[in-house]
């Protein structure tokens, strides 16, 4: 057999199959048809000479040389990312962060504009995750930080808490929803949502947590942002389930109702590797984003590691 060459998108999309354990959910996040996505993971198999993944009912996983090429892709993304990052900015200071939504699109951007301002050396890349890749990436050394929430099994990874997450649906005025002073997730699956074209860390959350209520969300309308989405609620397009700490116009014809599921109060930890000592722009990242931590949240964090 000659030399077999990978491509890196066919090896990030592989990654997303291994980590989410479906290629249907691995399709969604390369914005992919089911049909495409099968026949570029059958060309890796083929190219690799030997069965890659196991598919069955529930998902697929991969095979002892599936795990192993799994590995050898983390490393290799890896260092691809982070050869582009530094020859695109020149000088090799860009920290890689990726972040649930749920704060990078909230409490995380004045955090992250006070870091950028105090350190004109160092450049950040955010990019949205779904906790479960953020834990695979960092403990695989693919990046060296992110920001998951603890709703996750974490690992063996050095968890701190930063902020507390809660969710909220939004309904429009008059919703049949609109004036409950708290509402179960199961009684909002049944209506039609907003959301956006990005299949992002909360659109996945809501999925895993609708499958167990043999139901799954229907999107009337996927929108470029989270404006857009605000905008569709406020017109009575759908509901859009986001993070309390979402930032409104006053004007803003929504209600925001809290949900009562234990799953929807979280805390969005920043995990590392343990052991590993962050390069000198990483770890003064971490630094900022600890002292800016909530204080309520690290408070409560310090009493249950006394308890």
């Amino acid at each position: 057999m000659g030399a077999v060459a990978f491509e890196l998108d066919d090896l990030r999309l592989f990654l997303d199959v291994v980590d989410h354990g479906s290629i249907t959910r691995a399709a969604a996040l390369a914005h992919l048809s089911l049909p495409a996505a099968s026949a570029r993971i059958r060309a890796l198999e083929a190219d690799a000479g030997s069965p890659l993944l196991l598919r069955h009912r529930r998902g697929a996983t991969p095979t002892p040389n599936g795990r192993l090429l799994a590995s050898h892709a983390r490393d290799v993304l890896s260092r691809h990312d982070r050869l582009r990052a530094e020859l695109a900015e020149g000088a090799g200071a860009t920290v890689m962060l990726p972040a649930i939504s749920a704060v990078a699109t909230t409490v995380l951007i004045p955090v992250l504009t006070g870091f950028l301002r105090a350190h004109p050396d160092v450049d950040v890349a955010l990019v949205m995750r779904t906790s479960r890749r953020i834990v695979a990436d960092v403990a695989s050394g693919r990046v060296e930080i992110g920001i998951a929430a603890d709703s996750v099994d974490l690992g063996r990874l050095e968890a701190r808490p930063l902020f507390a997450d809660r969710l909220v649906v939004a309904v429009p005025h008059g919703h049949p929803l609109d004036g409950l002073p708290e509402v179960a997730f199961a009684d909002c699956v049944a209506h039609p949502f907003a959301g956006t074209v990005e299949v992002d860390s909360m659109a996945e959350m809501l999925l895993s947590h609708s499958h167990p209520l043999g139901a799954r969300p229907h999107y009337r309308a996927r929108l470029p942002d989270a404006a857009a989405v605000r905008a569709a609620v406020a017109a009575g397009v759908g509901i859009a389930v986001e993070s309390a700490s979402a930032v409104h116009p006053d004007s803003d014809p929504v209600t925001r109702i809290p949900l009562s599921d234990p799953w929807a109060t979280r805390t969005a930890m920043l995990v590392t590797r343990p052991g590993v000592h962050p390069s000198e722009p990483t770890a003064r990242l971490v630094a900022h984003l600890l002292a800016h931590a909530d204080p309520a949240v690290t408070a409560h964090d310090d009493v249950g590691a006394d308890a």
